[in-house]
């Protein structure tokens, strides 16, 4: 394989890593590793997918390869996370489900304020009076009588000075 073919199948391992096909993308870096072996850019993968595949002994040998040759940190903190792994898939399986019964399942919890399909419109005037919209001025106006405007809006400049305080 020539330098430029290695690095298409590296990237196409990284790819492939990167979607979680594990299998395949250790098959290509091994392949790799073979041609130009002791490349930390190849073995670090390699240790990932072996760690993904549960093939933990030997994702353990290249993170202290890693360490040993290249002094790389990472290999260190990999190492820690696959004994942490192995570790834990010691520990016994427990079955949290099949004990439970419907009555004992917690209902979903439903807002007083939102309700259970979130926001509710607020009901039709009863009295058949106009609809007033949100911003609190009359409809039609093209006002906005908001806190907001009143503090940063425009002042309305066909009022006299007079008229405008005494708002």
């Amino acid at each position: 394989m020539d330098k430029h073919e290695i690095n298409v199948l590296y990237k196409q391992a990284l790819q492939l890593v990167k979607v979680g096909k594990y299998a395949e993308g250790l098959a290509i870096l091994t392949d790799i590793d073979r041609e130009r072996p002791n490349v930390k850019g190849v073995i670090y993968p390699m240790a990932v997918c072996l760690e993904m595949l549960g093939r933990f002994d030997e994702a353990v040998e290249l993170c202290d390869r890693l360490t040993a040759e290249f002094d790389e940190p990472k290999g260190e903190l990999l190492k820690a996370r696959i004994l942490k792994t192995r570790e834990d898939a010691d520990l016994p399986e427990v079955d949290l489900v099949s004990g439970i019964d419907s009555k004992d399942t917690p209902k979903p919890y439903v807002s007083p304020v939102l309700g259970a399909q979130g926001p509710v419109p607020p009901a039709p005037p009863a009295n058949g009076a106009p609809k007033e919209p949100a911003n609190g001025a009359p409809e039609g106006t093209g006002r906005k009588s908001g806190i907001f405007s009143r503090l940063f809006g425009k002042k309305d400049q066909s009022k006299s000075p007079s008229e405008a305080s005494s708002k």
